[in-house]
């Protein structure tokens, strides 16, 4: 009797296998690939994506503004008059002059500090200065 609920299952297992591969071969021969509803996605209308991409462009334009207003709130001769700056022409020019002002005053505290601390060593003549990392800035060569 277990042989032939056996049989019987292999019967309806072979059976299905069967239907598939048919199912698979209509398909195919159809050229459209069966895709469950949850995969599909409703398509967009043209006026739905033009809306997104506005969307998207005035977040992109909003945000580099904000950079913008930062970058002059940070420079201090961009923010002795912010209502004169007015383009990348200037905020450029004078964020560089200010990065290259304070990559000076670095080196010259660096300088400061290795001095300092070489004049106050102790006796044994170490001259081994650490200086932490977060001081330590060096400006790209400009080619």
């Amino acid at each position: 009797m277990a042989n032939v609920q056996n049989a019987s299952e292999s019967k309806d297992i072979s059976n299905t296998a069967a239907q598939l591969r048919e199912s698979k071969e209509n398909s195919l021969s159809k050229g459209t690939k069966k895709v469950p509803k949850r995969w599909k996605k409703p398509l967009l209308t043209d006026n739905v994506k033009k809306k997104n991409h506005i969307s998207s462009e005035h977040r992109r334009r909003e945000m580099i503004k904000q950079k913008h207003d930062s970058l002059i709130k940070l420079v201090p001769a961009l923010s002795k008059d912010p209502e004169q700056v007015k383009g990348e022409l200037i905020i450029y020019p004078k964020t560089y002059e200010y990065l290259v002002a304070l990559y000076e005053e670095n080196l010259r505290l660096r300088k400061l500090l290795a001095n300092s601390l070489v004049s106050h060593s102790d006796s044994s003549g170490d001259k081994n200065i650490i200086i932490r990392e977060e001081l330590i800035w060096e400006k790209p060569d400009s080619s």
